[in-house]
């Protein structure tokens, strides 16, 4: 009788065993499924957001409405850039734009290599393979992902959950290859244009020729960085990189949603930084008809008031603690002022609730009242509008608010979507992390010098960002109407 026990508790044990891996391999293949099936909802989402980004991008350079935003950008760095190229100092160049580079060829270079691995294993699922170095190595994996994940694998469950991981951190390339594609592909585009400009001689070739040379995959430290995946790969051509940007939906939408943001980013400044325009709309926004939308007022209120923290509060004490009469006062401000946005400056100086500031406010105006100053008539709009905002209130901000403040004022070289910290900015490590796994070198640093914004994907404030800019945009039409 325990002879018989036994065996059908083995028998149990087997069948459980048996059960649980055709499981893994019905759920596993399921996922295969959705992850090749075409997404055309992804397809939808980039066609939509083109059709923004064109939107916005009308209603901000009425005078140009054809350069997008971040191309702007981007010329303004290629000029002082293309000076060291025609001088031939190649180094400065490559100086300018190594991190860029890094960034691009070497998410390219891992979604290459993932991609590869990422089949490899879904092949192997459906083969019951066993073997899986062989395997792997049969099927193109680099050589040192075929052994690493071999030896992470034992089971049909093992395999699902490291492809789980591949793929997530394949998504996370992706997203940095569409994050910074556009300006990489500016600076290509650039480079071949100059080589074949007459004014570029032979010095200044020689120096394009060394920097293409010498940079992203090409160059001897990210070799040396990626050396265990290159697999005789030599660099990039930019064909090769706009090859894998276009065959995965991820980058490009990470690239449509960056240009819109940056489009409508740009509507925001408009009325950010013209205190006219911005006292239109907040005339337009007072209407009762316009209720759902008066959190724009806020908004801009959350702007000036940033405004005045992290620019105008020190010039404020300057002037208001400078010693002498009215009119030296009126002479600090002015040479204070003389490289910034004075009219709101003269708003933010009449908003200061310090009873020294407000003091000195009363007497700059009564001086530019008595002597005729070219300044009174600013300062009297500066004081309406900022009687119709009220005093500097709260200016530490969160969440979108944080951002719009942030990319309108130009404070801060990077705004990030990732609202699952508490402070956005706050961990480099955990914002800047794109790789696959901890052996991948990152390839996100941040580059200083180029203010960006870094997208991660359908949060809740994402959409409350997108209503925010949408929202805008109507407020600018309704504007362009009543003229």
């Amino acid at each position: 009788m325990k002879w018989l026990l036994s065996f059908l508790l083995s028998l149990t044990f087997v069948s459980a065993q048996v059960f649980a891996s055709d499981l893994c391999h019905f759920v596993f293949r399921k996922n295969e499924t959705k992850t090749y099936s075409v997404d055309l909802d992804k397809i939808e989402r980039i066609n939509n957001l083109e059709e923004w980004s064109n939107r916005f991008r009308v209603h901000a350079y009425k005078s140009d409405p054809f350069t997008p935003t971040a191309s702007r950008r981007s010329e303004k760095r290629f000029v002082k850039v293309e000076g060291k190229l025609l001088a031939g100092e190649a180094q400065d160049a490559i100086n300018a734009y190594r991190s860029l580079y890094r960034r691009v060829e070497g998410a390219a270079l891992l979604i290459e290599r993932y991609v590869v691995l990422s089949q490899a294993m879904r092949k192997a699922n459906e083969l019951g393979v066993r073997s899986y170095r062989d395997f792997f190595l049969q099927n193109s994996v680099a050589e040192s992902l075929a052994s690493e994940y071999a030896r992470k694998i034992n089971t049909v469950g093992d395999l699902s959950r490291e492809l789980s991981l591949v793929e997530e951190g394949l998504r996370k390339n992706f997203r940095s290859l569409g994050d910074d594609f556009e300006a990489y592909n500016y600076v290509g585009l650039k480079m071949d244009k100059l080589a074949k400009m007459e004014y570029c001689s032979p010095v200044c070739k020689q120096a394009i020729e060394e920097f293409r040379n010498n940079i992203g995959l090409k160059s001897g430290l990210d070799r040396e960085l990626y050396k265990d995946l290159l697999q005789g790969r030599k660099g990039y051509t930019l064909e090769e990189v706009r090859a894998i940007f276009n065959s995965h939906p991820d980058a490009v939408l990470m690239a449509r949603k960056k240009e819109f943001v940056q489009e409508g980013f740009a509507l925001i400044r408009k009325y950010g930084n013209d205190l006219r325009l911005f006292k239109r709309l907040y005339n337009s926004l007072a209407d009762s008809a316009l209720g759902q939308k008066k959190y724009l007022i806020s908004m801009f209120k959350s702007i000036h008031d940033n405004a005045y923290l992290e620019i105008d509060a020190a010039i404020v004490k300057r002037v208001t603690l400078s010693p002498g009469r009215p009119s030296k006062k009126m002479r600090v401000a002015e040479q204070e002022t003389a490289q910034l946005n004075r009219e709101r400056f003269w708003m933010n100086f009449s908003r200061s609730t310090n009873g020294a500031d407000k003091a000195v406010w009363n007497e700059l105006l009564e001086h530019a009242k008595t002597t005729g100053s070219p300044h009174y008539e600013a300062m009297l709009r500066a004081q309406e509008l900022g009687k119709k905002l009220g005093p500097i209130g709260q200016t530490k901000v969160k969440g979108v608010k944080r951002l719009i403040v942030g990319v309108t004022l130009g404070i801060g070289a990077w705004g990030y979507f990732n609202f699952n910290s508490s402070d956005l900015g706050s961990s480099d490590d955990q914002l800047l992390d794109s790789a696959v796994n901890p052996q991948t070198p990152s390839i996100s640093d941040a580059e200083e010098d180029e203010p960006e914004i870094l997208i991660d994907y359908l949060g809740q404030e994402d959409a409350q960002l997108t209503e925010i800019l949408k929202d805008m945009y109507q407020m600018d039409i309704l504007l362009q109407d009543q003229n």
